[in-house]
């Protein structure tokens, strides 16, 4: 049994509210007290749910760095093309962190971990497929606006690497949809003797 006043501090402004689940036994030894998440999903296993999250979000990473390197009209002198673009990047790029990390986590997965890993990532790919949407229509608009500067392989281009970004999110979406996890009461998980 863990005892009430062996616990960690929680003093300060930036607190893991998580620690609060980390307490000692009888034996002195760390375990983790807290809630898990179990996947329960049947017909898809979960390893390989967590390798469709993972290569969608890759191909977001990789549309969205296509569309930056690409020379199209607006990407070298439009803020407002090149606003949306880098922030799509940078969604990507976290919706990718928080994919490979849920990748290689151990099932059941605990509450902070369920929190960071599947909760936080759907905010973050609503960020993805609004910022690639808005980086199709402000490039078609500079073009509507301001001609194709010549660069019309470079527009295809550029819409169709943000097209995948859009597409790469949707589907993420759907597939995040049905990776379904439930919570289990804590079970006591020994952590080590030093944390």
């Amino acid at each position: 049994m863990a005892k009430k006043n062996d616990k960690i501090s929680l003093s300060g402004r930036f607190q893991h509210k998580y620690l609060k689940n980390f307490v000692k036994d009888d034996k002195g030894e760390w375990i983790y007290a807290g809630d898990h998440y179990q996947y329960m999903n049947k017909d898809i296993p979960e390893k390989k749910m967590h390798k469709r999250l993972l290569l969608l979000s890759l191909g977001s990473v990789l549309g969205a760095a296509g569309g930056g390197l690409i020379k199209a009209p607006g990407t070298i002198d439009a803020w407002y093309v090149i606003l949306p673009l880098a922030l799509c990047l940078l969604f990507s790029a976290i919706m990718l962190y928080k994919s490979v990390s849920l990748y290689f986590s151990r099932s059941p997965i605990r509450d902070y971990d369920y929190k960071s890993y599947v909760e936080t990532p759907q905010v973050f790919n609503l960020f993805v497929m609004t910022c690639g949407a808005l980086s199709m229509v402000t490039e078609a608009g500079y073009v509507l606006f301001f001609g194709t500067d010549g660069l019309v392989m470079g527009m295809i281009a550029f819409l169709a690497c943000e097209g995948i970004v859009c597409l790469c999110s949707i589907c993420w979406r759907k597939n995040m949809n049905e990776c379904v996890y439930e919570r289990v009461e804590g079970t006591n998980e020994k952590v080590s003797k030093q944390i």
